[in-house]
């Protein structure tokens, strides 16, 4: 799901390792 996050939220990555820490 972590590649998903990243394809609409690209700059928010940093946050999404906080929100929704996902392995590797």
């Amino acid at each position: 799901m972590r590649h998903l996050l990243e394809q609409w939220t690209p700059n928010a990555r940093p946050a999404l390792e906080i929100r929704f820490p996902t392995p590797a």
